[in-house]
């Protein structure tokens, strides 16, 4: 079974985009063209202790299930890979920092999958704060996280039931839009939810697409 940096190794290097990653993510983007920009985009970002940074998921659906909360107004975001997302701008203005939110999973309580205020699923993050040096970040930027991301992920994953969860991942990222939007709905059908309180989540659910099911772990266990 391979954890998703080895997954990755050997076929996320690519000179020919903005950025690499080295751990297979993906971001929420809506097309935002402009006469001076026509290819344009706004990416989806999340404020935490001051901190404002890119939201990046482990799993597509989880990228589509997340998306909903940002069209409920109109939007037309959806998902792409985290290469699609050039940072170098932001990086600049940051004094070289780029904030960084990996969504590995949401939040539950007794089983149940917490809804926020907003009455969408609460997201699970892992914050990141990395600090580039000027000249990297001139023409090509070689994203490599520390091992010990791609360890933690791998510690979650098997809590929850599914060591091979990124090798699931790795085929959803195959899949259209259109059945990822499908996969999706049925994650958020078959879910039972508890409203929001002033407990702390205490679970961490992912969903089985295989199985049609949502995996819980404790985060003892973790």
């Amino acid at each position: 079974m391979q954890t998703l940096s080895e997954l990755r190794k050997g076929i996320y290097e690519n000179p020919d985009l903005p950025m690499c990653s080295s751990l297979p993510l993906y971001v929420i983007v809506e097309s935002n063209p402009r006469p001076e920009n026509p290819n344009a985009a706004r990416f989806g970002y999340l404020e935490s202790n001051g901190a404002e940074g890119i939201m990046l998921f482990v799993s597509p659906v989880d990228a589509v299930i997340k998306c909903r909360e940002f069209n409920k107004e109109g939007g037309h975001f959806g998902v792409s890979p985290f290469e699609s997302y050039d940072p170098r701008r932001t990086i600049r203005s940051q004094d070289g920092w780029l904030s960084m939110y990996i969504f590995y999973g949401f939040a539950a309580h007794g089983n149940k999958l917490i809804l926020n205020e907003d009455g969408y699923l609460s997201g699970l993050s892992y914050p990141l704060h990395h600090r580039f040096k000027v000249e990297d970040v001139e023409e090509h930027i070689h994203l490599e996280f520390h091992q010990h991301i791609s360890d933690w992920l791998d510690r979650v994953h098997r809590a929850v039931g599914l060591p091979d969860y990124p090798s699931l991942v790795y085929e959803q990222a195959k899949s259209s839009m259109a059945e990822l939007e499908i996969i999706a709905s049925t994650a958020l059908q078959i879910a039972e939810y508890t409203e929001p309180d002033e407990r702390k989540p205490v679970q961490c659910a992912i969903y089985d697409p295989v199985e049609s099911q949502w995996c819980f772990a404790d985060y003892d266990t973790i």
